[in-house]
């Protein structure tokens, strides 16, 4: 495996980049704080942009890690970071990973997500050579399931798990995608 960390990436709309200090502001604003982008996420909206500024310093001491996957999401014709993607829960044995995603409301059924997704799964694939991405979504959050479908994952099983952050258990669908499957 050829295990780069968090590199720049393109695709025709967006530029997959790592956050810095000085998105702290627009990533506040744009995603970080909205409760309907963090509903069905695993963590709380942030209160305060401080919330958002001690992130990204975990991301910044990371981001020297060879298995740290973490990108801002910026539209590149407004130049501003409009979301945030992920590999995570990395497997070196297995060569596997999740993928995980949010975007701001605004930026909401354009492609936006799906487009980052492709590229991410691209470089998970033929960059670093992961032979197998996960992917999930609370079953009330059906729009995140099209997102994975229309990257060619699939379907494969739900699960009832404990959520901290509502106290509650959750159903969560959970899909698959194999190297030899990726076009």
């Amino acid at each position: 495996m050829n295990l780069t960390g968090t590199i720049k990436l393109e695709s025709p709309r967006l530029t997959l980049r790592r956050g810095t200090i000085e998105d702290a502001e627009e990533m506040f604003k744009n995603w970080a704080s909205d409760d309907e982008v963090t509903k069905y996420l695993t963590w709380d909206s942030h209160k305060t942009i401080y919330d958002t500024i001690e992130i990204l310093k975990m991301w910044d001491k990371q981001y020297g890690t060879s298995t740290f996957f973490q990108w801002l999401i910026e539209l590149k014709s407004e130049q501003i970071p409009i979301g945030a993607i992920n590999l995570f829960s990395v497997n070196l044995k297995d060569e596997s990973c999740e993928i995980g995603y949010c975007l701001s409301r605004k930026y909401w059924c354009r492609g936006y997500v799906s487009e980052a997704c492709r590229e991410i799964l691209n470089f998970a694939f033929n960059i670093v050579g992961f032979r197998v991405v996960y992917a999930r979504h609370e079953i009330h959050n059906p729009a995140s399931g099209r997102i994975m479908e229309k990257n060619g994952m699939k379907y494969f099983k739900t699960t009832e798990e404990f959520s901290k952050k509502l106290q509650s258990i959750l159903k969560t669908h959970y899909y698959i995608i194999r190297k030899e499957e990726f076009r």
